[in-house]
């Protein structure tokens, strides 16, 4: 089982230098490469603790190295969350706080660890002695929090990214890094399991260290191996150039005062436009490509959507789609097409973003509708 660990380091490595042979980096696939690396070390660091145990420590060196490395974990990946969901990400140098836990600890295993003499480091490890210190139940206790606010700050800036885009764009399901959330939430689980697994053991004894370890970091390589299968293919909407307001502009309008006479008339002739052009049947139909046709500026249209129509672009938009839909799919020519032929007619180039919306603004199926 050992050597699960060390395939899934290689593999770490391979992944990192793929991500860094992109022909179009961004600063989120350095992040990302920079996460690998960490990964591949901690995972074989952790494996040459093992190795170490098994074989008579041959690498006294590598006794207990991989454990300050975990607090890399969750500011490496939140860093990454953040240049995905922030439009205009940079480093500053308030990122580096983030890296104190990790600095922390590698002082602090300085003093209790790394200086002492190879045989008593040795006579600690083997004996597994270091589970009776002071510091042990509070370092796990630190894992445990430094995995829970990392993967909860990350998991809130998704469902708040998720909500600027739909300011802007009529189809989300490309870019809504729905696939991160599910991967924060699965490694936030193994995470915390192996963490109460790790506390259980130190109340109860239940098995011994070197099974305990071998046990937390092959779920740790299961995850990280997921978070390269996605991350590799993962670009960034805020470096591709396709969007061209400040989303946390046009995402935050909010008008209460009532509407001036300018407005209403806007108002009038931004619903006819809607009606008579029909634009939500341009499947890469944007905020800004909509205003460009009503020859305004994206952000005044926004505050005119949220703050007087109640409705993001991603509701207002898809809610024309809708009603297209439901007009055309009961007339006797298009009897021949299938449903999804007739939703992408209507602007949605997508199959799970029609049948979702479609339920939301219906209440039932597309199907169920047309048998009506």
């Amino acid at each position: 089982m050992a050597n699960f660990l060390l395939i899934a380091t290689f593999e770490a490595v391979f992944i990192g230098l793929l991500i860094l042979a992109k022909r179009k980096k961004s600063t989120s696939d350095y992040i990302l490469f920079s996460l690998f690396v960490v990964y591949a070390i901690t995972i074989g660091f952790s494996f040459l603790e093992i190795y170490n145990r098994n074989n008579s420590y041959p690498y006294p060196i590598f006794i207990s190295v991989s454990v300050p490395f975990i607090f890399l974990h969750g500011p490496l990946l939140w860093y990454y969350v953040l240049s995905l969901t922030k439009q205009k990400f940079t480093f500053r140098i308030n990122h580096l706080f983030h890296l104190l836990p990790f600095l922390s600890m590698e002082i602090m295993f300085w003093f209790t660890s790394y200086r002492l003499p190879v045989v008593d480091r040795i006579a600690m490890d083997s004996g597994a002695t270091f589970q009776q210190e002071v510091f042990y139940p509070v370092l796990l206790i630190l894992i445990a929090l430094s995995t829970l606010v990392y993967y909860s700050l990350g998991l809130r800036r998704i469902q708040c990214h998720s909500a600027k885009i739909k300011s802007y764009f009529a189809e989300i399901g490309a870019i809504n890094l729905k696939w991160i959330k599910m991967f924060l939430i699965l490694a936030l689980i193994c995470h915390l399991s192996i963490s109460v697994l790790y506390i259980v053991d130190y109340s109860l004894g239940l098995m011994a260290y070197n099974s305990l370890q071998l046990s937390g970091f092959v779920m740790a390589s299961i995850y990280t191996l997921v978070l390269g299968f996605f991350g590799f293919r993962q670009g960034n909407i805020f470096t591709s150039g396709i969007i061209e307001v400040n989303l946390d502009t046009v995402a935050s309008t909010r008008k209460t005062e009532p509407l001036t006479t300018v407005e209403e008339q806007f108002v009038e002739r931004f619903l006819a436009y809607m009606q008579n052009e029909k634009p939500f049947l341009n499947n890469e139909l944007t905020l800004a490509l909509l205003a460009k046709g009503l020859d305004v500026s994206p952000e005044y249209l926004s505050s005119v959507l949220n703050g007087r129509l109640n409705s993001n672009f991603f509701d207002f938009i898809n809610r024309y789609r809708v009603e297209e839909f439901k007009r055309i799919c009961h007339l006797p020519e298009n009897k021949q097409y299938t449903i999804i032929a007739l939703a992408y007619d209507c602007g949605f180039n997508s199959k799970a973003t029609f049948n979702r919306v479609f339920r939301q603004h219906t209440g039932t199926t597309p199907g169920a509708y047309i048998k009506k």
